[in-house]
Order: C-alpha cells, then structure tokens, then sequence
C-alpha cells in the first residue's frame, strides 16, 4: 500500500486502521498535517490536538464523523478491545468526545466534502474517498483526498508540496 499511496504525489492520501491509527500515508498527507503535533491517530488528533479546531473548518462535524466511526469499529471484534482503549483516553480528556459518545451515533467512512486550513497554504476544500482494502489484514480503509490540479485547493496543493520538499532537502 505504501507504494500505491507514493504514486499519488499530488493527492493526499493514507491508510487507516478500525480505531483510526494512522498506518502509512504519503508525502502530500504529511504535508497536509503538519499542523499537528503526531500524526499517529485521527480521533486523538482531532479531540486533543490544539490545532485541529483551527485545522477542521468545521470541527464539531469532524469530531461527530470521529466518534460514529469508532462505534461502528467496536462491532469489529478485531478491534473492540483497542477501540475501548482509546474511548477511555478520550472520555478522561474531553469533554467533547464524552458528550457525542453518549448519543451513540454509529456511521462508517465512505465519501465525505471537507474544508481544512492549513497554515501555509490556507483554505483547502476537498472531496474525500476511503475505500475498504480488501488485501492484508481486516478493517483497513484507504482515504484519499481529491482536488482537481486546476482548482485553488489543486494549485495550494502544489505549493504546500514544494514547501514540504524545501523543508525536507534545505540547500
């Protein structure tokens, strides 16, 4: 997977786990959350990252979004004793998580429109795909942010690439 993510140079993309581990991405994905402090899970990212309330333009739907996925993925039995793990991080450090896990909202990932703000590049608007990955081991979905190249989020995209490549190779 991780030489199918690095074919796609121009579109962030990664791969996830049932409890939303980040599990690889490419260069482009890296980039596009450097804002963040690690870039090791979705929901700690989300509810006790400070920059993901600046990040996500609409925050209180991505952290709805968050918490739908990790009740689906405690019917997973693959995945429920970490899932249960990380739900009790999150409930002794939000109060955010606390209350939308009470509502018991359950919603897998499939297509999304997104809007992030990085601090480099600004406003981005994408429309996001996470597909299953049939091939290794269960639960692992393959998230793919697409902008077209011509589009202000494609043309940001580029230059947050370059930004990255500067950062990665100073001269």
């Amino acid at each position: 997977l991780q030489g199918l993510l690095d074919m796609w140079p121009h579109t962030p993309a990664m791969v996830l786990s049932r409890r939303l581990d980040v599990l690889s991405h490419n260069a482009l994905a890296a980039a596009l959350y450097s804002d963040f402090a690690q870039v090791d899970n979705v929901a700690r990212m989300t509810f006790l990252d400070p920059a993901a309330r600046r990040f996500f333009r609409t925050w209180d739907t991505a952290t709805e979004a968050v918490v739908a996925q990790l009740r689906l993925s405690l019917s997973f039995v693959d995945a429920s004793e970490d899932v249960c793990r990380l739900v009790v991080e999150l409930s002794e450090a939000s109060t955010r998580f606390r209350e939308l896990w009470a509502r018991h909202d359950v919603r897998g990932k499939t297509h999304a429109t997104k809007t992030l703000h990085h601090t480099s590049v600004g406003e981005l608007a994408f429309d996001v795909h996470a597909f299953d990955v049939k091939a290794g081991p269960p639960g692992h979905q393959l998230v793919v942010y697409h902008a077209a190249p011509t589009s202000p989020t494609g043309e940001k995209l580029q230059l947050l690439a370059s930004l990255q490549a500067t950062a990665s190779n100073p001269s």
